[in-house]
């Protein structure tokens, strides 16, 4: 009979932050302005919008541009970048969803373009990206 031994805290699977983080965010933003689309990454979203209409790309990319502008405004307001106790990992993951706006969102608009057979489609992304230089 082998001897009883409480688990070693290395046997738990580990969960890489920016999972943890993204989720945590994915949270936040959804119940604050009702869509998280920031908190996914880039190859994510794509996915996510693949087989969407030209309007439900738009759409999610103004959700996009809501979220940013949220995101921005609270951590801003209240020097959370700067707060010296803000773990590192979590600083860097929310610089970079900061810094993904617009480039991301222009890209994004660039690849549903490229699959967009109808020329109102087709006109409407050029627009919206154009309207994000």
């Amino acid at each position: 009979m082998t001897p009883w031994r409480p688990r070693c805290p290395q046997a738990r699977p580990r969960i890489a932050y920016r999972h943890v983080h993204q989720a945590y965010l994915k949270i936040l933003l959804d119940w604050a302005v009702g869509s998280a689309y920031a908190a996914m990454d880039e190859w994510a979203m794509e996915k996510h919008l693949e087989k969407r209409s030209f309007e439900e790309v738009l759409e999610a990319v103004r959700s996009r541009k809501r979220e940013i502008e949220f995101l921005r405004g609270v951590l801003e307001a209240g020097e959370v970048l700067q707060d010296p106790d803000l773990p590192t990992e979590v600083r860097s993951f929310l610089e970079a969803v900061l810094e993904s706006y617009p480039e991301q969102d222009i890209r994004l608009l660039a690849v549903a373009r490229r699959r967009e057979p109808s020329e109102e489609g087709r006109q409407a992304l050029t627009k919206a990206m154009r309207d994000l230089l």
